[in-house]
């Protein structure tokens, strides 16, 4: 008896996207979730990003977020006037100054930054409590409030009917059938969506999430380590959450035989985990080809995976893709030679080929519509 094989699938944002979850850093900065108004110069940093918000990947948010501790502007929104002036009036005062004197220049400013809001009859300070507090006690409170406002968008967002005619849908179906079948399989997902929807009761396969899921109440934002950073607001870092705890991906991946990466844009703070398989790639092509299949959008999202790479392995993405290149398949448009790569990887994992040609064809009816 031929002995079981190991598959790793791992998961990046790109595998909820095109299940037609709204889960794209865009989908949540243009939501009521999002606390856009929130007074502290981190988010006031992130607002700054909106030019283009459709470019903006969860990876280019984590490298800001490490750019704004290390370069970012600091500067208090809220004047030292501004703060005497929330110490010295309460929300009744505050409504005499709108409807009787209304000369108040801290006033004035205030309702322009949009922390007087009217409610009701009256007016209201928001935030009054956090804004007395320091700068760095709000990029603090900010980034909690960034983490617990994304969970519950996630969490709303759920409820969304999932495109089961999509190529995430089928690879996990295939994996769900090789696990039936006896191959052992193992899911990492660096999202926070819970996937139980997509599987089955009796035979579903553990997911294991790399920083939090919104099915254990709790997810991690930050980035990575930086030396440059003190105290103050190392709270960015991943690694300094207490529940910060990652499964042993690492290992998984280097015993595995079969790897599938899905959505996955290597970013810089997660390509630590990959290192170590793409330059086993490069260094034992001869002795054990281990199968790398990549699943991404598009050329220009093929084109970013090669750049990260071309860094991953010290500029020897060249030599990788003449001696041992991963399969990349582009799920945007499943034909020519990408469909035919999807149909080899279906085939391969355990689906006839008529049947495979067919739900090929079922991507592309959804894709036209």
């Amino acid at each position: 008896m031929s002995k079981p094989r190991k598959i790793v699938l791992i998961l990046g944002n790109g595998f909820d996207l095109d299940l037609g979850l709204k889960t794209s850093y865009k989908n949540f900065w243009e939501s009521e979730y999002c606390p856009k108004d929130y007074p502290a110069p981190i988010i006031k940093h992130l607002n700054s990003l909106n030019d283009d918000l459709s470019r903006i990947r969860w990876c280019d948010l984590e490298n800001e977020l490490l750019k704004y501790v290390k370069e970012g502007d600091k500067t208090d929104i809220i004047s030292d006037e501004e703060q005497k002036y929330i110490k010295e009036n309460d929300d009744y005062r505050l409504y005499n100054n709108a409807f009787f004197l209304g000369t108040d220049d801290p006033f004035r400013s205030l309702l322009n930054k949009g922390l007087i809001v009217q409610k009701g009859l009256g007016v209201r300070l928001l935030y009054r409590n956090d804004l007395l507090n320091s700068v760095q006690w709000r990029d603090k409170e900010a980034l909690l409030l960034i983490e617990n406002r994304l969970r519950d968008y996630l969490g709303q967002n759920q409820s969304v009917d999932i495109n089961r005619d999509s190529s995430a849908c089928r690879v996990l179906i295939s994996l769900l059938n090789e696990h039936d079948a006896g191959s052992k399989v193992e899911l990492f997902s660096f999202n926070y969506t819970d996937l139980s929807l997509l599987q089955r009761d009796s035979t579903d396969i553990p997911v294991q999430y790399m920083h939090g899921s919104c099915k254990d109440g709790h997810i991690i934002v930050g980035t990575r380590y930086d030396k440059g950073v003190g105290r103050d607001y190392d709270f960015l870092f991943k690694t300094i959450d207490a529940d910060y705890h990652p499964p042993r991906i690492i290992d998984s991946i280097n015993d595995a035989d079969e790897v599938i990466i899905f959505g996955h844009s290597f970013g810089e703070n997660d390509q630590p985990y990959f290192v170590d398989l793409f330059k086993d790639q490069l260094k034992n092509y001869q002795t054990h080809r281990k199968d790398v299949v990549i699943f991404t959008l598009d050329q220009e999202s093929e084109q970013n995976i090669k750049r990260a790479l071309d860094v991953m392995i010290d500029g020897q993405s060249m030599r990788l893709m003449t001696v041992n290149p991963p399969t990349i398949i582009k799920t945007s448009n499943l034909t020519g030679k990408d469909g035919w790569l999807f149909k080899d990887f279906l085939v391969k994992h355990g689906m006839e080929s008529h049947d495979a040609e067919v739900v090929i064809g079922n991507i592309l009816k959804k894709q036209a519509v």
